[in-house]
């Protein structure tokens, strides 16, 4: 390629970069323009302190009840005592916005919040010193702020922030040694204003406490003598600027918005990070799978109150079809948990782990979402993952394996239980990280061990994770399912992440194998978290099959479903949910017949508005008319409103020719998810019917 043509790539280059960041600018300042003035007036105060993120979701909000509830929240994740009611952090930078208002607003002609002055008072608050140069020599209107901050934030402890008037105009301009260099704030100079030390000596004849600043602002780097002003100055306000992202965890708001058409999370929570893991096994002969979750969020709070210890946490599982979207069930649990007072100071001293399980159906491809709100410090964090439980009716497969601090055995099998085996209960390590002193152990659950499958085969490999210095095999128990438990404490001496491959072999075939990445460290242990391990009392055996019909019937896998709602209800023939769900599927089969009939044999305490509806539709479908009427305006008249019943009951209504009525029904529906097609097409020619 010719020059010519190189540089007119470029320049073609350059002028579609242009034109991109022009129009992200105008649809910014589109979406500005589209806000009321008080939340422009918001943007605006805040403007020094919202990150990127924030910003970002503020101006996709649509309505203002969405935006006052992001305001909530913006000073809500910055309140560095959520528990108390003064919001301590929200009343100073007020304090510190009346006050650029005042002096700097005033001054320079615009909100304090505009100016370059006002923007850092803002950030960093008062300095510790101010020096003003004014008058002084040939230098332009300049001001010296010292601070002396906590390095927390990434910023020295002592630095200067320099200001001036540049040709002696209306506006103060923050100054850049590297960018500016001292002659920017000599007014009328004409010499060489790269040549930073002659620049440098002129103000130290005129104003010694200034110079050094004019060079380095970080006092101890003592920069003036060399005349070149180091990078270190251009980092410190780079990081001065990123203040307000190290101060909060920006995916707050992100998470939120994600997550609030999946869970009502109130304003007042404030979201904590987390690290996670999860741990398939599957029980109770096959017929169960499990997803065994563990969770440590970055801080944990309990309540004290008349010399008890306690919190409370409230735990949503949600188990979503990863292919349509569809939530295949939601369970939700608040949990009293108390602590004695061995336990509280150990609380104090580590962090915490909660492990939950939860019954989750075979061969389906899930989004899992686990929220924790702790109502002791209105904090929530969660878990997000993909899950897939292979089904048992495969053929000799590693179900799956952890990696462990330490393993116990059992005599009682306790299904409620997380990271419990059958008779062996797992101490995990959610970072797979182990040190001097630790046991490890890497414990596996294979599915379908014979005579011919008989043993596993585990690979160590070099710290590359190219080479095998090591092979082990290890004897499978002839079992449906089986566990071996492989010691890793003599490997804890290489240091280092450690590939170990581990085949499930028929023979010289390897049927399945697993990779695990352990790290072990030389480093003295540190304290292991406290564990946490709700037991729902509700994950009975006739619950869980009733969890995994459910899911199965969200899936349209009506079979399974009747399956396992078979087996709920020989153990609970009264259980409610159950025959509800039995009914469900009678419908699904299209045996309306036996789902009514099924409602008839059982005697239920409350007629509830679910059981309404299943006589209402099946009467509905079986052509009794009269009867589904008025059943239906039973439920009408208890002020239930589901779009399925109503839109059945607008069929019904216009079955019955009485269109007026099917119109109310229909436009209810409507008014309830407006995107409609087909209620839309029949509202259209009613109404076109009724013109004619």
């Amino acid at each position: 390629m010719k020059k010519g043509e190189q540089k007119k790539l470029k320049l073609i280059g350059l002028l579609i970069v242009l034109s991109l960041s022009f129009l992200l600018s105008f649809a910014e300042k589109k979406e500005k323009f589209k806000l009321s003035f008080k939340y422009r007036k918001f943007m605006g105060e805040v403007s020094p302190i919202i990150t990127p993120a924030e910003k970002e979701i503020f101006f996709k909000l649509k309505t203002d009840k969405e935006r006052e509830e992001f305001i909530k929240i913006f000073w809500k994740q910055r309140d560095p005592s959520p528990l108390t009611p003064e919001n301590e952090f929200k009343e100073e930078y007020y304090k510190r916005l009346e006050y650029v208002d005042r002096v700097f607003g005033s001054e320079e002609g615009k909100p304090g919040w505009a100016t370059e002055r006002g923007k850092f008072y803002l950030l960093l608050g008062p300095p510790k010193t101010v020096d003003r140069y004014d008058g002084v020599g040939r230098l332009y209107p300049t001001e010296v702020w010292f601070y002396s901050v906590s390095p927390k934030y990434g910023v020295p402890a002592n630095f200067y922030l320099v200001f001036y008037k540049p040709d002696w105009s209306n506006e103060y301009l923050l100054y850049s040694p590297n960018q500016d260099g001292p002659a920017a704030l000599i007014g009328g100079y004409s010499g060489d204003k790269t040549d930073y030390y002659t620049a440098y000596k002129y103000i130290k004849a005129w104003a010694p406490g200034l110079a050094p600043a004019t060079i380095s602002l970080i006092p101890t780097e003592r920069a003036t003598e060399i005349g070149n002003p180091p990078l270190s100055n251009i980092t410190l306000i780079a990081n001065i600027k990123e203040i307000p992202r190290r101060q909060i965890d920006e995916d707050y708001i992100k998470r939120y918005y994600e997550l609030k058409p999946k869970v009502e999370i109130d304003y007042s929570l404030r979201y904590v990070r987390s690290q996670s893991l999860q741990f398939y096994t599957i029980e109770q002969n096959k017929k169960i799978g499990f997803v065994n979750i563990l969770i440590e969020p970055e801080r944990f709070s309990i309540e004290r109150f008349n010399g008890r210890h306690y919190t409370k946490l409230g735990i949503i599982i949600k188990l979503y079809d990863k292919e349509t979207g569809r939530e295949l069930y939601s369970f939700q649990k608040d949990q009293f948990m108390e602590f004695n007072e061995k336990q509280l100071f150990e609380l104090k001293r580590r962090k915490v782990d909660i492990g939950i399980k939860f019954p989750v159906i075979f061969d389906k491809e899930l989004n899992l979402l686990v929220f924790v709100k702790n109502y002791a410090s209105q904090e929530y964090f969660i878990l997000e993952r993909k899950i897939n439980i292979p089904s048992p009716k495969r053929k000799s497969f590693i179900v799956d394996g952890i990696v462990g601090f330490r393993f116990k055995k059992t005599d009682y099998v306790n299904l409620r239980r997380p990271f419990q085996l059958k008779d062996i209960i797992i101490t995990p390590s959610i970072n797979n990280e182990f040190y001097s002193g630790d046991s490890p152990c890497l414990i596996l659950e294979i599915n379908s061990a014979n005579i011919e499958v008989n043993k596993v085969l585990v690979s160590y490999f070099d710290e590359k994770g190219e080479k095998i210095v090591k092979k082990e095999n290890f004897d499978i128990k002839p079992e449906s399912l089986s566990y071996v438990i492989i010691d890793l404490t003599k490997h804890t001496k290489n240091f280092g992440f450690h590939k170990i491959r581990v085949e499930l072999m028929k023979g010289e075939i390897t049927l399945d194998s697993k990779d695990f990445k352990p790290l072990f460290s030389p480093l003295k242990s540190p304290l292991k978290p406290f564990m946490i391990f709700p037991q729902f009392k509700e994950l009975n055996i006739k619950n869980i099959f009733y969890y995994l019909a459910y899911q199965y019937f969200k899936s349209c896998k009506i079979k399974l479903a009747d399956r396992y709602v078979e087996n709920t209800l020989l153990l609970a023939p009264d259980f409610v949910k159950a025959v509800f769900l039995k009914v469900e599927i009678f419908y699904a089969k299209q045996e309306f017949e036996k789902g009514l009939s099924l409602l008839k044999s059982v005697k239920f305490g409350k007629e509830s508005n679910r059981l309404l509806f299943l006589k209402f539709y099946g009467n509905f479908k079986l052509g009794n008319n009269k009867l589904a009427l008025e059943i239906g305006r039973k439920l009408l008249k208890g002020g239930y409103e589901n779009k399925e019943f109503l839109n059945n009951l607008g069929a019904l209504y216009f079955k019955m020719n009485k269109k007026r009525e099917a119109l109310k029904i229909y436009r209810k529906s409507l008014r309830m998810e407006p995107d409609q097609k087909r209620i839309k097409k029949i509202v259209n020619k009613i109404l076109s019917e009724r013109e004619e």
